[in-house]
Protein backbone atom coordinates (compact mmCIF):
# COMPACT_ATOMS: atom_id res chain seq x y z
CA UNK A 1 0.00 0.00 0.00
CA UNK A 2 2.43 2.60 -0.96
CA UNK A 3 2.59 5.04 -3.92
CA UNK A 4 -0.17 3.01 -6.06
CA UNK A 5 -2.22 2.44 -3.06
CA UNK A 6 -4.38 -1.07 -2.84
CA UNK A 7 -3.05 -3.21 -5.34
CA UNK A 8 -5.95 -4.11 -8.33
CA UNK A 9 -4.02 -5.63 -10.89
CA UNK A 10 -0.47 -6.86 -11.44
CA UNK A 11 0.61 -8.15 -14.50
CA UNK A 12 4.02 -9.57 -15.85
CA UNK A 13 5.27 -10.62 -18.79
CA UNK A 14 8.81 -12.94 -19.23
CA UNK A 15 10.08 -13.89 -23.09
CA UNK A 16 13.07 -15.75 -23.47
CA UNK A 17 15.66 -15.20 -25.77
CA UNK A 18 17.24 -17.17 -27.58
CA UNK A 19 15.11 -20.31 -27.39
CA UNK A 20 16.66 -22.66 -25.12
CA UNK A 21 18.35 -26.09 -26.41
CA UNK A 22 16.37 -28.74 -27.14
CA UNK A 23 18.65 -31.03 -25.08
CA UNK A 24 17.16 -28.87 -21.97
CA UNK A 25 13.61 -29.42 -22.60
CA UNK A 26 13.60 -32.35 -20.55
CA UNK A 27 15.61 -31.82 -17.84
CA UNK A 28 14.29 -28.36 -16.76
CA UNK A 29 11.02 -29.82 -15.55
CA UNK A 30 8.70 -27.80 -17.94
CA UNK A 31 7.58 -24.05 -18.44
CA UNK A 32 6.00 -24.35 -14.50
CA UNK A 33 8.94 -25.77 -12.33
CA UNK A 34 11.81 -23.78 -14.99
CA UNK A 35 10.15 -20.49 -15.77
CA UNK A 36 6.33 -19.32 -14.24
CA UNK A 37 7.76 -19.82 -10.62
CA UNK A 38 10.11 -16.89 -10.85
CA UNK A 39 7.01 -14.63 -12.09
CA UNK A 40 4.66 -16.01 -9.52
CA UNK A 41 7.78 -15.23 -7.16
CA UNK A 42 7.83 -11.85 -8.38
CA UNK A 43 4.18 -11.38 -8.04
CA UNK A 44 3.95 -13.06 -4.44
CA UNK A 45 6.95 -10.43 -3.02
CA UNK A 46 5.20 -7.82 -4.92
CA UNK A 47 2.03 -7.75 -3.72
CA UNK A 48 2.67 -9.61 -0.25
CA UNK A 49 0.25 -11.44 -0.87
CA UNK A 50 -0.47 -15.15 -1.90
CA UNK A 51 -3.12 -16.66 -4.70
CA UNK A 52 -5.88 -18.09 -3.94
CA UNK A 53 -7.09 -18.92 -6.90
CA UNK A 54 -5.39 -19.93 -9.92
CA UNK A 55 -6.17 -20.32 -13.89
CA UNK A 56 -3.73 -21.63 -16.71
CA UNK A 57 -4.03 -21.78 -20.57
CA UNK A 58 -0.89 -23.07 -22.45
CA UNK A 59 -0.26 -24.34 -25.59
CA UNK A 60 2.95 -25.10 -27.69
CA UNK A 61 4.26 -23.32 -30.97
CA UNK A 62 7.84 -24.57 -31.15
CA UNK A 63 7.64 -28.52 -32.15
CA UNK A 64 10.37 -29.42 -29.85
CA UNK A 65 8.24 -28.55 -26.87
CA UNK A 66 5.20 -30.25 -27.95
CA UNK A 67 7.40 -33.37 -28.49
CA UNK A 68 8.20 -32.85 -24.72
CA UNK A 69 4.62 -32.90 -23.89
CA UNK A 70 5.64 -29.10 -22.71
CA UNK A 71 4.07 -25.51 -23.41
CA UNK A 72 6.48 -22.76 -24.96
CA UNK A 73 3.27 -20.33 -24.88
CA UNK A 74 1.67 -19.30 -21.37
CA UNK A 75 -1.00 -17.21 -19.74
CA UNK A 76 -1.39 -17.47 -15.54
CA UNK A 77 -4.44 -15.74 -13.94
CA UNK A 78 -4.39 -15.66 -10.18
CA UNK A 79 -6.58 -13.92 -7.63
CA UNK A 80 -5.31 -12.98 -4.38
CA UNK A 81 -6.22 -13.21 -0.72
CA UNK A 82 -6.68 -9.44 -0.91
CA UNK A 83 -9.01 -9.29 -3.92
CA UNK A 84 -5.89 -7.84 -6.31
CA UNK A 85 -5.76 -9.86 -9.90
CA UNK A 86 -2.60 -10.96 -11.15
CA UNK A 87 -1.92 -12.11 -14.85
CA UNK A 88 1.40 -13.82 -16.01
CA UNK A 89 2.36 -13.83 -19.88
CA UNK A 90 4.83 -15.68 -20.20
CA UNK A 91 6.54 -17.32 -23.88
CA UNK A 92 9.88 -19.67 -24.22
CA UNK A 93 11.15 -17.70 -27.55
CA UNK A 94 11.13 -14.18 -28.09
CA UNK A 95 12.68 -13.41 -31.50
CA UNK A 96 13.25 -9.32 -30.63
CA UNK A 97 15.04 -10.29 -27.61
CA UNK A 98 14.76 -11.22 -24.02
CA UNK A 99 11.45 -9.41 -22.78
CA UNK A 100 10.64 -9.02 -18.80
CA UNK A 101 8.12 -6.32 -17.86
CA UNK A 102 6.10 -5.72 -14.77
CA UNK A 103 2.91 -3.45 -14.10
CA UNK A 104 1.15 -2.77 -10.64
CA UNK A 105 -1.89 -0.67 -10.80
CA UNK A 106 -3.99 0.98 -8.08
CA UNK A 107 -6.03 3.80 -6.85
CA UNK A 108 -3.08 5.74 -6.78
CA UNK A 109 -1.32 5.22 -10.51
CA UNK A 110 0.63 2.83 -12.10
CA UNK A 111 4.26 1.31 -11.75
CA UNK A 112 5.60 0.10 -14.99
CA UNK A 113 8.66 -1.60 -15.28
CA UNK A 114 10.96 -2.92 -17.94
CA UNK A 115 14.63 -4.68 -17.71
CA UNK A 116 15.65 -3.55 -20.65
CA UNK A 117 16.33 0.08 -20.02
CA UNK A 118 18.49 1.62 -17.34
CA UNK A 119 15.71 3.93 -15.57
CA UNK A 120 13.02 1.13 -16.45
CA UNK A 121 10.35 2.24 -13.96
CA UNK A 122 7.71 4.51 -14.94
CA UNK A 123 5.28 5.88 -12.60
CA UNK A 124 1.92 7.62 -13.43
CA UNK A 125 -0.93 9.12 -11.79
CA UNK A 126 -3.13 12.41 -12.29
CA UNK A 127 -0.34 14.17 -12.43
CA UNK A 128 1.30 12.79 -15.44
CA UNK A 129 4.01 10.15 -15.92
CA UNK A 130 7.44 10.31 -14.32
CA UNK A 131 11.08 8.01 -14.69
CA UNK A 132 12.19 6.55 -11.65
CA UNK A 133 15.51 5.17 -10.55
CA UNK A 134 15.41 1.80 -9.76
CA UNK A 135 16.99 -1.53 -10.17
CA UNK A 136 14.24 -3.94 -9.92
CA UNK A 137 16.00 -7.12 -11.75
CA UNK A 138 17.71 -10.50 -10.93
CA UNK A 139 19.70 -9.40 -8.01
CA UNK A 140 22.46 -7.45 -8.69
CA UNK A 141 25.75 -9.73 -9.22
CA UNK A 142 28.50 -6.59 -8.86
CA UNK A 143 27.08 -4.88 -5.14
CA UNK A 144 25.98 -6.31 -2.35
CA UNK A 145 22.23 -6.09 -1.67
CA UNK A 146 22.60 -3.17 0.43
CA UNK A 147 24.42 -1.21 -1.87
CA UNK A 148 21.21 -1.36 -4.30
CA UNK A 149 18.44 1.23 -4.12
CA UNK A 150 14.68 0.01 -4.17
CA UNK A 151 11.84 1.31 -4.31
CA UNK A 152 8.59 1.05 -2.46
CA UNK A 153 5.43 -0.06 -4.22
Amino acid sequence: NGAVGHIQTIKSVSRDSPIIPPEYIAPSGGIFDDFAVHDIDLLMWTTGDVPIQVFVAGNAHIPEFEEHKDFDNMIILLTFRSGSLGTIDLNRYSSYGYDQRLEVFGPGGMLHCEHSRPNHVTYSDQSGSKKLRSTIHFLPTTRKLSETSWITL
